[in-house]
């Protein structure tokens, strides 16, 4: 009852990890036939060893308890007990183990063990075996005879030609097509119709598409180079024989010198050839040992547009859904399965410096980017010639699947260009190839060194997110490889090899709609209302209909508001990007392709450039603006101006002329307030450049999910993306800028100095007012008139009369009566307009003629021009003053 619950609880764990196992050496190309999907489950074929050893060893211990004549079965999936090599079976009970009994000295056990056999030669034993060493040579043992029964002795047959005894001398076998012994006993290979290729015996109409011509073994490389393989020589139409014969790993080996071709198969002797019928994704139902290399031809765009995988990648750095998982299942040159791993870390780059977070480069919606210069000897140096086929390892509930990944090739031509349509996708691709380049030579066989070696250049894995409503569903990733080459003089000479690993990212969004949409409409906007400025612009400019020079103000105002309208959308568009995909943890946003990058680029420069047309105008229209300063001030007679008791008055004296320096000063002040900004453009670049380099903002920009203020060691040699890099730009750019308004307008302004009301104030204590025209029949004015009627005194004087104002003893100092507004924006009547300029044309003449002698030479001239010209200058000011005073006296 012991042995039957023993035997029951063993089977039980074995039929529980044969469940969960998936042998490898069948073919590890077939685990993609189901449409390029197949479950492969948690446990592997070494865990499910180490699961059988252990269980054995405590099944031994069971036996050695309960018989000394039982072993644990040798069969690979089976966990039970039965004879050992030195007993036979003597009862069989369902449940239970067998009962075996010893057999004697001279005799052994049959090969199905139900008796003991006398052996006619000598035995050898021990502890659990008898081996009878009678037979040898090409025989074999029969320990039956023709009727079937057993015979009363072992009797040795000797094989027919064209067999040999199998291992355990129990039957003849037809004699294999390798042999690494040469051809022996009734086994030989016949040289008029065959060839022994690699110890493999070859018919020759079997290979007469691949001849043993020189042609057959040759690669040619971009270089224009030709090499005459010693590898394809050696191995190529014996792995073709073999792999019609369906040896699975013949067929790998020709798939790899497939992949050595860069997948060319336009030539006769192409071992590409062989893969010509299938390209297509292979199903469950075809049973070809070949291995899956080719897509089919123009189902590139099918291919990456499946929807096979399901699972949900996230952004959370914590989810261990945030890592692509990448297996590789890699085969020596020959074809031989090495191993099935991972490719986590630095695996699959040439670049010896190690990932800090090997995950890291793998991390989802980050575009990671490594790049490295190595000699070519140390290039030689580190890998070894292995053919690799990536799979993507992820999770479908508690199953693990993995999906195999295409290939693009660079080197072949019709995948160089964008036409999808026109690209071959294919499955297999290396890191180094040092064995094909290796010269064949007709002396010595082969060469010492390769002439050219063939490496992986650059590799990039394209992953392509499906739209937001899937929440972190992916299509299949492409990875994008170009080989490069290096001659037997390049690795001589040492020469730098450039390598480089990328990981990118991206999504169908509506961005690009959504700019170009936003764009669009804003800038209709933007033109109706430069139109509604430039109609204000020609009314104020007194013009009645449209002319040229309207045309080219609606041009100018244009720009102005274009750069507006383009700055502000793709900066919104920027800020939105950047805080989606930095604060998201399902995806809805990635960061934009490089064409939504380059739009967004194009946009700030047109926004900067008409920004800069803007600017120009504004100087200009700066620099045209008419200004003219009145002054109140009335000449005084010298008795009445106040003087100290001391001072003898002449009573005789005429009136005390009007003092310029008011003007002058008052003048000074409009040139320096001309500048006065909410900001200090100062204190703004440095706080700016502050905060981006110092606190460490401009990481923020780093294409990488998580916010980051340093940049992360693994991101080293990844660019900044533009986008938040902009966004960056601006959030920080603004916000110094915001709080520098805040501060200006809430409090320095308000309790310490403000800059305009300052200068309005100087104005009325200089008993000055400044006349702006801006345009034609548009202007601004600052009322200046003191409320005392004269400012041109000493300071006792002036002192008082502020004090008169602050004790409310005199009037105010606003335009009208009673008030104190003193800013106004006029509309000038165009009577005034033609005075004015009747009047202060004189002024200009003076300074036109002025300008054109001081490119002279005649300084005479302009001496006796300069005295004349003042007395026109103070006639003309002192004829527009008093207009000026006049008209202003008769509107208050």
């Amino acid at each position: 009852m012991t042995q039957l619950w023993l035997k029951t609880q063993y089977v039980r764990r074995v039929e529980k990890h044969k469940n969960h196992l998936l042998t490898l050496k069948s073919d590890i190309s077939l685990l993609n036939r189901d449409n390029g999907v197949k479950v492969i489950l948690e446990a592997d074929e070494s865990k499910w060893r180490e699961v059988k050893q252990t269980d054995a060893m405590i099944l031994h211990g069971r036996i050695q308890e309960a018989s000394s004549n039982q072993q644990p079965s040798e069969r690979e999936l089976e966990l039970t007990c039965t004879c050992n090599k030195r007993s036979r079976i003597l009862k069989v009970t369902p449940g239970v183990f067998p009962e075996c009994e010893l057999c004697p000295d001279n005799k052994v056990p049959t090969a199905d063990k139900r008796g003991c056999i006398l052996c006619p030669g000598s035995i050898e034993h021990t502890n659990v075996t008898s081996t009878c060493k009678a037979c040898s040579g090409n025989h074999i043992s029969v320990y039956k005879a023709e009727n079937g029964s057993l015979s009363a002795s072992l009797r040795c047959l000797n094989c027919t030609e064209g067999t040999v005894p199998s291992h355990d001398r129990e039957h003849c076998i037809p004699c294999p097509l390798i042999t690494s012994e040469g051809w022996i006993g009734n086994c030989s290979c016949p040289l008029h119709t065959h060839d022994t290729l690699d110890g493999v015996c070859v018919p020759r109409v079997g290979l007469s598409e691949w001849p043993d011509e020189r042609a057959t073994y040759l690669l040619h490389y971009p270089s224009g180079e030709k090499i005459d393989s010693y590898f394809f020589r050696l191995y190529l139409r014996s792995s073709l024989y073999l792999c019609k014969q369906k040896n699975e790993t013949a067929c790998q080996a020709v798939a790899n010198m497939c992949v050595m071709v860069m997948y060319q198969d336009d030539y006769r002797a192409s071992p590409c050839r062989v893969f010509h019928d299938l390209k297509h994704i292979p199903t469950s139902s075809e049973g070809s040992p070949m291995p899956w290399l080719y897509y089919g031809d123009g189902e590139a765009s099918t291919v990456l547009a499946r929807r096979k995988i399901n699972f949900q990648y996230s952004l959370d750095p914590n989810s261990k859904n945030s890592i692509l998982n990448l297996t590789a299942t890699r085969f020596s040159a020959r074809g031989h399965f090495l191993d099935l791993t991972s490719t986590s870390g630095s695996f699959l780059q040439l670049c010896p410096e190690s990932w800090l977070g090997k995950d890291k480069g793998l991390r989802f919606g980050s575009r990671y980017t490594h790049s490295c210069s190595l000699p070519a000897r140390q290039l030689m140096s580190l890998a070894e010639t292995e053919f690799l086929d990536l799979y993507l390892q992820y999770w479908d509930g508690s199953d693990s699947m993995m999906y195999a990944l295409p290939v693009l090739t660079l080197n072949s031509p019709g995948n160089k260009g964008s036409d999808e349509s026109q690209w071959q996708l294919t499955r297999r691709l290396f890191l180094i190839d040092k064995v094909s380049g290796v010269r064949a030579d007709v002396e010595r066989q082969r060469s010492i060194e390769p002439s050219i070696v063939r490496y992986l250049k650059s590799l990039e894995i394209r992953v392509k997110v499906q739209g937001p409503k899937e929440e972190g569903r992916i299509y299949p990733p492409l990875l994008v490889v170009e080989y490069g080459e290096l001659t037997q003089e390049d690795i001589q000479a040492n020469v730098p090899v450039a390598l480089h690993f990328s990981v990118d990212y991206n999504m169908d969004n509506n961005l690009y709609h959504a700019i170009e949409v936003s764009v669009g409409v804003l800038s209709a906007l933007a033109v109706v209302w430069s139109g509604i400025e430039t109609w204000s612009y020609s009314r104020r400019s007194g013009k009645i209909g449209i002319d040229l020079l309207s045309l080219g103000q609606l041009a100018l105002f244009s720009c102005g508001n274009l750069a507006n309208v383009f700055f502000l959308v793709v900066a919104c568009a920027s800020i939105h990007v950047l805080f989606f995909y930095k604060g998201q943890s399902v995806v809805h946003v990635l960061l934009p392709s490089a064409a939504q990058e380059t739009l967004i680029k194009n946009y700030v420069i047109a926004a900067f450039s008409l920004k800069i047309v803007e600017v120009v105008y504004m100087i200009w229209h700066q620099v045209s603006v008419e200004i003219f300063l009145i002054d109140w001030e009335r000449p005084r007679a010298k008795s009445s101006i106040a003087h100290p008791q001391s001072h003898k008055i002449d009573q005789n004296s005429v009136d005390q002329p009007v003092s310029i320096w008011r003007t002058y000063f008052v003048a000074n002040e409009w040139n320096e307030i001309q500048t006065n900004r909410k900001i200090s453009l100062l204190f703004q670049i440095i706080l700016t450049v502050f905060l981006l380099k110092i606190v460490g903002l401009e990481y923020w920009s780093i294409p990488d999910p998580e916010l980051h203020t340093s940049l992360p060691p693994h991101m080293q040699q990844s660019r900044l993306s533009p986008t938040c890099r902009f966004a960056v730009g601006v959030i920080v750019y603004m916000t110094v800028y915001l709080f520098q308004w805040l501060l200006m307008v809430g409090i320095y302004e308000r309790y310490i100095k403000n800059g305009i009301q300052d200068f309005v104030d100087v104005c009325s204590l200089a008993n000055i007012s400044v006349f702006i025209l801006s345009l034609e029949n548009y202007g601004f004015y600052i009322h200046g008139r003191s409320p005392h009627g004269f400012a041109d005194t000493d300071m006792q004087t002036m002192i008082g009369q502020l004090q008169r104002e602050e004790d409310s003893m005199c009037g105010h100092r606003g335009l009208l009566p009673g008030t104190d507004q003193q800013t106004f924006q006029i509309i000038v009547p165009p009577q005034l307009r033609t005075y004015y300029r009747r009047v202060m044309s004189p002024i200009s003449s003076i300074v036109q003629t002025t300008n054109r002698l001081s490119m002279g030479t005649a300084s005479g001239l302009r001496s006796k021009m300069a005295v004349e010209n003042v007395d026109k200058s103070v006639q003309a000011y002192h004829s527009m003053n008093r207009f000026l005073s006049a008209f202003l006296e008769h509107v208050s």
